[in-house]
């Protein structure tokens, strides 16, 4: 993301990001879409989707999940990124993360982040 890039402006236009034709494949198999390109493109994090793919490829408990959220959160430099069974925006804890990964070090520029992980294709909500 440019400095003048406003964050507000960038996390509006991710929530309403209608969705495209095309889909990368990551070099683990999993596929995102234009939405996911988009936020690693304006937020320079090719590594969030490293990250996220890392997780669904290797992780026994989460390839039996069928539809995953994947929620990034940042604050202060250090964030967290988590997956879970679903997800209720107004209490976290309703669904704990069955997994989750400590972030020491981040420049992610936005507070919080949603994605959906549906049989390997991550996505953001406004693309579901």
């Amino acid at each position: 993301m440019t400095k003048t890039q406003d964050k507000s402006t960038l996390a509006a236009d991710l929530a309403s990001y209608p969705g495209s034709d095309q889909a990368h494949r990551h070099f683990t198999g999993l596929i995102y879409t234009g939405g996911i390109q988009l936020m690693a493109e304006r937020c320079e994090a090719y590594w969030l989707i490293d990250a996220v793919a890392s997780h669904v490829v290797t992780s026994r408990r989460l390839k039996r999940e069928p539809f995953l959220v994947v929620r990034m959160v940042a604050s202060g430099g250090s964030g967290s990124l988590s997956f879970h069974s679903d997800w209720n925006h107004q209490d976290s804890t309703e669904f704990p993360p069955i997994v989750s990964q400590d972030i020491p070090l981040t420049t992610f520029p936005l507070g919080e982040l949603l994605m959906y992980c549906i049989d390997s294709v991550l996505m953001l909500p406004s693309e579901y």
